[in-house]
């Protein structure tokens, strides 16, 4: 908004014998809806009265736009609670009515209609065939052939190593 303040143009007043009176203007504030008319015998000091004037009428100007815009604002904040009021209530509507909808409805899924019973584009897999056994090896034994020392001429002629054949053909594990 423009300023509200408005002033006269200063003139000078001159008496009936045509002598010097005084400086005089007369000064408007629209929004205010004030009127003053003010002069003094010196321009400085009607100047100075003229500001002093201002100031006063554009402090109250600004007390009463800051209260116009509070209440520019409350209205709006009063607005914008009975909206969102409406909207929670027709959210607690909606909440009520969803229940009473849904109890109406039958929810069951039908498994079935949902499998997908599409030919696959690749044949089915072979089955397995039957495993074979895995031969048991049985255990060993001291007995056996496999860990009988062979001996030699040799060893049978010198004993020593007669000896040390035997022990190197049989391992040093436990067997029964």
């Amino acid at each position: 908004m423009s300023d509200p303040f408005r002033m006269a143009k200063i003139v000078a007043e001159y008496g009936a014998r045509g002598g010097f009176l005084r400086y005089s203007t007369e000064l408007h504030h629209n929004g205010l809806n004030e009127h003053r008319r003010v002069s003094d015998k010196d321009k400085n000091v009607l100047n100075t009265k003229i500001l002093l004037q201002k100031a006063k009428w554009d402090e109250k100007w600004q007390r009463i736009e800051a209260k116009r815009q509070a209440q520019d604002e409350k209205e709006a904040n009063l607005e914008e609670a009975q909206k969102r009021t409406e909207d929670a209530q027709q959210a607690f509507r909606d909440i009520d009515e969803l229940l009473l909808h849904t109890l109406g409805v039958n929810d069951a899924v039908d498994w079935e209609e949902l499998k997908d019973r599409t030919a696959f584009p690749e044949p089915p897999p072979r089955k397995p065939s039957e495993p074979k056994p895995i031969a048991v090896l049985a255990e060993p034994r001291r007995s056996d052939p496999k860990y009988q020392p062979n001996f030699t001429i040799f060893d049978h002629l010198l004993t020593f190593l007669k000896e040390n054949s035997s022990k190197r053909r049989i391992p040093s594990i436990a067997m029964t």
